[in-house]
């Protein structure tokens, strides 16, 4: 069966109406229902309008006094009326029975039906909002770790909190707005310019000449809020990574007292955010009175030529009345259809963004770079053999022609100066850099349930328990297991003096333990698992020279149960203790001792 998920992860999208399109297509029931009630909508606000003049009329009038048809729709729309109903003239009394009562049910219709149509438009915008965030950084975690240090990678990092944040944000009120709203406000439009037309189609005609310039001012404003909203997300992107960057940068700011630089820093990137959103701002605050602007111009035409024909008894009052109601109800409309447009050229920058990424991640997805599992159940449990690995878009091989055989019980040093192809080749070993050509295979008849563990160089600790940080990628954790690897670790009576011991949140990254302590939560993590591959990059660079000894004890110890253990290390102790070191130079392996 085909991994659904992987074929998730690795499907480009060839435009903005095809992602969109993706992410809709398993609310297709939903939205049919919602398009429904958008269509009885505007048949219900046509009927509301039409029936605003009668009952006004009505209303107004002694309870004795009698209409004709014509009195209440005109001579041009009397017979239709005859058509429904054989009588000619109705009495106040009975209208006002049954007209003010057909309004106020109509117009609930009409408010449950809006109910309806607007929850399920927000129901699928924060529904599609969770499965792009969802498929955002499962691609992501997916990204062929070779492509990295990619330009577009590193934005693509820089870039995830504001993506999975306010792209998305901006995404589902696109769909709210536009895939909603639009419809709506176009099936209200159609229908109420059909009313319009039905009731008085002079004046109608006229309505339409004169808001016919209101079109050319939405398409400029328009193309120019698009472009306006486009330089806001790269502004609003640049200040998100730079105050992410300053944060983790903390120490260094402190340590320099260059406090005062960042703030005029983050002043001037904000001023620079903060001036675009005015430009963006001033463009949609510009739409509405300049439409409002032409339709009041045309509106006022249109009640000139109304009054001359009510005078002229060419219609009547009511029918005019029932006119200027619709004609309200659809310039609310058409002022409701320019704000969604808006939001759709505002989303469109956006959704682009999400695009982009999406389809750089897919061109980039990497699910079966880990080596081969051969389950030979030889004691050799890694066998790399000839390996070169070039990363894209450089000249020379971070590795070249690397052979070597790693087995079980084994405590192996990498050492070499700086760029030799130390991390290159752990990142090979652990399955996370794809090799350029040779091979590498791994050995390995175990049914252990966490078969591989890693130490990187950097704390990275997850908010969560003590005891949750150690059983990591466990949920579940074994108390006694996490006291013995705490005491392994000394770090025993530090948990044990913590208010809920073991069970203690830590904040993200380790927060309320310092660098070391933190650093031995995760070498405790080694302990727990005893896996048979145990990776360390670094682990032990922060640690003074008495927990260092309980460390290369601990090391030890998983080697005499088997594990092998491969670190990368420049601290003569560390080498001390390795059954072999493994020296690289210019991505060669110059000698192993």
């Amino acid at each position: 069966m085909k991994d659904k998920t992987a074929s998730t992860n690795t499907k480009r999208f060839s435009s903005n109406a095809s992602l969109v399109r993706h992410y809709l297509n398993p609310e297709t029931p939903s939205i049919v229902v919602a398009l429904i009630c958008s269509m009885l909508l505007g048949v219900v606000s046509a009927i509301v309008a039409a029936l605003v003049g009668p009952a006004l009329q009505i209303i107004s009038a002694a309870r004795d006094a009698e209409f004709t048809t014509t009195q209440l729709l005109g001579a041009d729309h009397a017979e239709y009326l005859k058509i429904l109903v054989t009588k000619d003239t109705f009495t106040a009394e009975y209208l006002l029975s049954i007209v003010p009562m057909m309004l106020i049910a109509v117009s609930c219709v009409k408010a449950l039906v809006s109910l309806i149509q607007w929850y399920l438009w927000e129901k699928t915008g924060e529904k599609t909002a969770l499965a792009v965030r969802s498929d955002v950084v499962q691609r992501y975690l997916y990204l062929d770790p070779m492509m990295r240090k990619a330009d577009k990678a590193v934005q693509v990092e820089a870039d995830l909190s504001s993506t999975i944040s306010n792209d998305v944000r901006m995404l589902r009120e696109y769909i709210v707005h536009f895939y909603g709203g639009v419809p709506r406000e176009f099936f209200s439009i159609l229908t109420l310019a059909m009313t319009l037309a039905f009731l008085s189609p002079k004046l109608f005609l006229i309505f339409v000449v004169g808001v016919l310039p209101a079109a050319a001012v939405i398409s400029r404003l328009g193309k120019k809020l698009r472009k306006r909203a486009t330089k806001v997300l790269l502004d609003f992107s640049v200040l998100a990574e730079w105050i992410q960057q300053r944060l983790l940068g903390i120490e260094t700011i402190k340590h320099y007292r260059t406090e005062s630089l960042e703030i005029c820093k983050m002043k001037q990137l904000s001023n620079q955010l903060h001036q675009g959103f005015l430009k963006a701002s001033n463009v949609k605050a510009r739409t509405s009175p300049m439409l409002q602007a032409v339709a009041v111009t045309s509106l006022g035409i249109v009640l000139i030529v109304a009054l001359g024909d009510v005078a002229s008894g060419e219609t009547t009052g009511a029918v005019q009345l029932s006119f200027f109601a619709t004609l309200a109800l659809l310039s609310q409309s058409v002022g409701k259809l320019g704000k969604y447009l808006n939001t759709n050229r505002e989303a469109s920058s956006a959704i682009e963004r999400l695009r982009s990424t999406f389809n750089f991640l897919a061109d980039n997805h990497a699910l079966d770079i880990l080596p081969t599992d051969t389950h030979s159940g030889k004691k050799t449990i890694i066998s790399v053999n000839d390996v070169c690995v070039r990363y894209p878009g450089q000249k020379l091989q971070a590795l070249r022609n690397v052979s070597h055989d790693f087995v079980s019980g084994k405590i192996y040093c990498l050492a070499g100066p700086s760029g030799a192809g130390k991390s290159t080749l752990l990142g090979v070993l652990l399955g996370i850099v794809r090799p350029e050509s040779g091979n590498v295979v791994r050995d390995i008849a175990t049914n252990h349930p966490f078969a591989l563990s890693y130490q990187p160089q950097k704390v990275l600790l997850l908010p969560g328990t003590v005891g949750e940080n150690i059983s990591y990628p466990f949920v579940d954790f074994d108390p006694k297991m996490v006291d013995e690897c705490l005491r392994r670790v000394g770090m025993y009576e530090v948990i044990e003096r913590l208010p809920k011991g073991i069970y203690t949140p830590l904040g993200t990254g380790g927060a309320g333990l310092s660098g070391g302590q933190a650093q031995r939560i995760m070498l405790a993590r080694l302990w727990y698992h005893k896996s048979p591959l145990v990776f360390i990059d670094e682990g032990t660079s922060a640690l003074d020279p008495v927990i260092e000894q309980l460390v290369y004890t601990l090391l030890k110890d998983l080697r005499n149960l088997g594990s092998m253990v491969i670190s990368i290390a420049h601290r003569r102790s560390m080498l001390q203790i390795a059954d072999e070191v493994l020296t690289l130079e210019d991505g060669r392996l110059k000698s192993f001792s």
